[in-house]
């Protein structure tokens, strides 16, 4: 069974649209499946709802400007990778919708009720990261994915044996290990295999709040080989 194997962006284009091109490049090049990125027209508002005012900076530095969605779009469309966008305020989602095959929400997400109920009505499949102790019930149409929410998350925190132990579906990862992936997919049954990780570029700075717990393009491409590899021996 063949993984949906998802490059996360995140905020490692450092307001650059060259270096969101770049990236997606890195990631058709890696062997992954998709290439995702994130968007909030407010950083005030979603400071707010996430109850961290301090964050707000941070969100302003790095917001995607809403012009770049369909800009991106094209490209994954020219170098035949599937475009992906998170949000995380509900006015956002209908801004991302018409350019996306399937919704991602964060962990940071994952218990607002209203904010997962407004995806229904798109008829698509929605991937959720899940930290441990979530335990709200999901609609049929939820993908569920483990999450840590560390940045970076060392390896003797992954608990990946709970994807075999609440049947989930995949695995986002912050680790920024190789091999991580490849095991997580050990673990994983069913027919939706989902795995995520971070890939930054060779020159993102070191103080880019992705940096920690992404991988350079080599290292994403040797993330994805040992995922494809791990295929084929199961």
């Amino acid at each position: 069974m063949r993984s949906f194997v998802i490059a996360e962006a995140g905020s490692s284009h450092h307001n650059s649209l060259k270096n969101a091109h770049l990236l997606i490049d890195a990631a058709k090049e890696s062997g992954a499946d998709a290439v995702k990125y994130q968007f909030w027209s407010s950083s005030k508002a979603l400071a707010e709802r996430r109850g961290i005012k301090i964050a707000e900076p941070v969100y302003a530095k790095y917001k995607l400007p809403i012009g770049w969605i369909e800009i991106l779009y094209e490209h994954c469309k020219r170098v035949d990778i599937e475009f992906m966008c998170s949000t995380f305020l509900i006015q956002d989602i209908a801004v991302v919708a018409p350019y996306v095959n399937r919704f991602k929400i964060a962990a940071f997400e994952s218990r607002w009720g209203d904010f997962i109920n407004a995806h229904r009505d798109y008829l698509r499949e929605t991937i959720i990261s899940t930290n441990p102790g979530n335990v709200i019930a999901y609609e049929p149409w939820v993908r569920k994915i483990h999450c840590i929410s560390k940045y970076p998350t060392k390896i003797s925190d992954l608990g990946l044996s709970r994807i075999r132990d609440e049947q989930l579906d995949g695995f986002s990862d912050h680790s920024a290990n190789v091999i991580a992936g490849a095991q997580a997919y050990a673990y994983m049954r069913g027919e939706a295999r989902i795995i995520e990780a971070h890939l930054r570029l060779d020159h993102t700075p070191q103080d880019n709040p992705d940096y920690p717990h992404s991988l350079d393009p080599y290292n994403f491409w040797l993330y994805v080989k040992h995922i494809r590899d791990a295929e084929q021996m199961r």
